[in-house]
């Protein structure tokens, strides 16, 4: 083989490089729009790339990296499931050709629905006290009420039917339906962590694990559960046997 060919490598600004892999982190990291802080994540990366040929084939190599961006487990799934549907997923950007990007800020979403609910409140509390002080006013003078005052009252009283009968019921839509987005997301970056417990540990290991702690995950073998008890059980008669 012509160790001169191997060597040689070429490039054309339209070869790259995608790649995906796992990370974890025993504190959790903050993504952009995920309301949890996940402990496992998904990285992808796009690289520039460069090929030689040699061996009858092609070998391509990772040149230079453009883009590294970050995805909870809920958002990786998003992404690779609803395709053509809205402006994209949401990812955390990392680093861009090479240089480092700056952490991604940490919000709590129970915090900030909690506080659109609170200023939404205070808007309608002030637009009562606004009709009550008019309603004193006009009420307390001596002449009879004109067709301009009656009507203002009218519209001060349906803006505030308004608030209550359709403002405050669609805010409180959208807290729970925060809320549902992160009990949603902390049901992925679970199981994303029972997948990669059971990938590391194996599933024997978990299922000692489980019999030792009292670890409640369920365990799974050939479409089986796997019967804790009942392999320890077999244990300990085999070492009375032997004994």
């Amino acid at each position: 083989m012509s160790e001169k060919i191997f060597e040689e490598k070429e490039r054309h600004e339209s070869y790259g490089l995608l790649s995906l892999s796992r990370t974890s982190s025993s504190k959790g990291v903050h993504l952009f729009a995920s309301s949890v802080r996940p402990h496992n994540t998904i990285v992808l990366t796009i690289s520039e790339a460069a090929r030689t040929r040699d061996y009858q084939r092609d070998w391509i190599y990772s040149d230079k990296t453009l883009i590294e961006v970050e995805m909870s487990p809920a958002q990786f799934a998003e992404a690779i499931t609803t395709m053509n549907i809205g402006s994209g997923t949401p990812v955390t950007i990392r680093r861009v050709e090479g240089k480092k990007r700056e952490a991604c800020p940490d919000l709590d979403f129970r915090v900030v629905a909690q506080n659109e609910l609170k200023a939404e409140m205070a808007i309608l509390g002030k637009k009562i006290e606004e009709l009550s002080k008019d309603a004193k006013e006009l009420l307390s003078g001596s002449g009879a009420m004109n067709k301009a005052d009656r009507k203002k009252m009218m519209d001060d009283i349906d803006a505030v039917i308004t608030e209550v009968r359709s403002n405050i019921p669609f805010v409180h839509e959208c807290f729970n339906e925060a809320i549902g987005k992160t009990v949603a997301e902390a049901k992925s970056e679970l199981d994303a962590t029972v997948s990669h417990i059971k990938t590391t540990l194996g599933e024997k290991a978990l299922a000692q694990l489980q019999h030792d702690g009292g670890v409640d995950v369920p365990l799974l073998k050939e479409g089986k559960a796997i019967d804790v008890e009942g392999d320890t059980s077999e244990t300990s008669d085999t070492s009375k046997t032997t004994e």
